[in-house]
């Protein structure tokens, strides 16, 4: 194919869906914004697939989810119903993704399937109790704005399902794949990568610091190539009653290969995450398909001669800066067990209880906020600051300024016909307030409440001693446990001062 292939749009105007607040209207109306909301259910059917497979195996181990102790067998975490509920969403999540290519580009479709990072960021912080430390949610923010650049550096013209195409050239692209150029440059490399990966993930052990990249990699290279062969096999299908689609053999050749791939990067991927942690393998598996998507679109479709020298070179860099950026996320199983599976079922504990090992939860959650520090000999005195800071008049506005802007930028944007504008304002100011107002509040309260469960049955005494006779935790200042003087913060707001007293006699009355 010499030149790049132009991808005709069928799409209704938006202002001619009918009333800006007839959304269902405007969805369904316009093919574009329908491939776009389909794009984001398959990203949230993915990686709620993908928490519900982690959940099972976690829920195997217990307790024992140190980076140290042994994984649960394959079959018992098959046993588990949450693995199969995960597995069905995820499978459907791959025809819902080629649903929303039928209506969208993939320059449209790609990167939203970005918010699979953001929900399993979310869901891993808040389902499967895996800690995240500011590199993590740093080099998590650095995949999703790289894949964002890589598809608005990519051509325009890239299809994203081959309807238009007549049937004659669909099947002489597919018999003529590996006399493509450019795809043939792709394939040697693919076929390389993907011997580099399968030589690292069979014979390199898990302690090696290559086979932790060399699992999403495998699992990114089959995906890619899935996405790639599954438009041929759609459209060769959806032309069935074309008599010569059957007549070619190639048809039945690549609906077996498709089969085979999709079969791979299935089993690839549930094999990958059970190895690895949900904060690293999704965002490592979605940057490998991404490039590799793009990549191999891009030189099969001879898209790139529709792209300037700089669209090429934010294509590049934006791929290797989200590739680098995987390698900052840390492969490892940081988890906080569920406090139901937690062994701290009773306040006090056997002196021959390995203590340390029991409250592992218990002193993660304080290193995750710093909470333990080493006691200063030259203690500083105690300073009180003032926190009454006066505000100038400026920011006494400034909070009015925003609210007037919020309501009348969109109407300004929809008296001037500029509708997209006017989505995307709405868009990230409700997804802002949403978050600020409704999920972050909800969220950390739920986590917050479910690591405070790990501290009530503690036996800080008992920890104690343990960590006083451990040399690397023994402190020269330490405190003896019968000098530490336990505190209570005690709220209030414009209490009665009665009350307060109530509740003081309450406390000091219990022990």
């Amino acid at each position: 194919m010499e030149q790049a292939i132009t991808l005709d749009d069928d799409a209704t105007p938006l202002n001619e869906a009918g009333s800006p607040f007839d959304i269902w209207r405007a969805i369904f109306g316009n093919a574009w914004l329908l491939g776009a909301v389909l794009a984001i259910v398959s990203s949230l059917l993915e990686s709620v697939g993908l928490i519900f497979q982690k959940k099972a195996q976690y829920k195997c181990m217990g307790d024992n989810v140190a980076p140290t102790d042994p994984k649960p067998s394959r079959l018992q975490v098959m046993r588990k119903g949450a693995f199969w509920l995960g597995v069905i969403l995820y499978l459907l999540s791959s025809p819902v993704n080629m649903l929303a290519q039928k209506y969208a580009p993939e320059t449209t479709v790609l990167p939203l399937n970005a918010c699979i990072v953001v929900v399993n960021a979310l869901l891993s912080f808040v389902v499967l109790y895996e800690r995240f430390t500011q590199s993590d949610v740093f080099a998590s923010v650095v995949c999703i704005f790289g894949a964002v650049a890589i598809n608005t550096a990519m051509s325009q013209t890239l299809p994203g399902q081959l309807d238009n195409f007549p049937v004659q050239e669909v099947l002489q692209i597919s018999n003529d794949l590996l006399t493509n150029p450019g795809f043939t440059i792709y394939m040697m490399a693919w076929l390389v990568l993907f011997a580099m990966c399968v030589y690292v993930v069979t014979f390199v052990s898990m302690q090696s610091a290559a086979k932790p990249f060399a699992v999403p990699m495998l699992v990114g290279l089959l995906s890619a190539l899935f996405h790639f062969m599954s438009k041929l096999m759609i459209t060769l299908v959806m032309r069935s009653s074309d008599p010569e689609v059957w007549s070619d053999p190639v048809t039945m050749k690549v609906i077996a290969f498709t089969t085979v791939l999709y079969i791979l990067y299935v089993w690839s991927m549930v094999e990958g995450l059970q190895q690895l942690s949900s904060r690293f393998f999704v965002p490592a598996m979605f940057v490998a398909c991404q490039v590799l998507t793009a990549t191999q679109d891009l030189l099969f479709f001879r898209a790139w001669e529709a792209m300037t020298q700089k669209d090429i070179s934010v294509f590049v860099v934006a791929s290797l800066v989200s590739l680098v950026g995987v390698a900052f996320i840390s492969p490892e199983q940081r988890v906080n067990a569920s406090p139901d599976a937690s062994g701290l079922n009773t306040p006090l504990l056997s002196p021959r209880t390995d203590a340390v090992r029991l409250h592992q939860n218990v002193l993660n959650i304080m290193d995750e906020y710093k909470i333990r520090q080493p006691t200063s000999p030259d203690a500083v005195g105690l300073a009180t600051i003032d926190m009454s800071i006066p505000v100038t008049n400026w920011w006494r506005v400034f909070p009015i300024l925003i609210c007037i802007a919020m309501v009348s930028l969109p109407v300004v944007l929809w008296c001037t016909d500029r509708l997209f504008a006017m989505f995307t304002v709405l868009t990230l100011f409700a997804g802002y307030q949403g978050w600020k107002l409704g999920m972050h509040i909800a969220l950390f309260a739920y986590v917050g409440t479910k690591k405070m469960a790990h501290f009530d049955n503690a036996d800080f005494s008992a920890l104690y001693k343990a960590e006083m006779k451990d040399p690397k935790t023994r402190g020269a200042s330490f405190p003896r446990w019968e000098d530490v003087y336990h505190f209570v913060v005690l709220p209030n707001y414009k209490e009665d001062v009665e009350v307060l007293r109530l509740a003081i006699k309450s406390i000091a009355a219990s022990g």
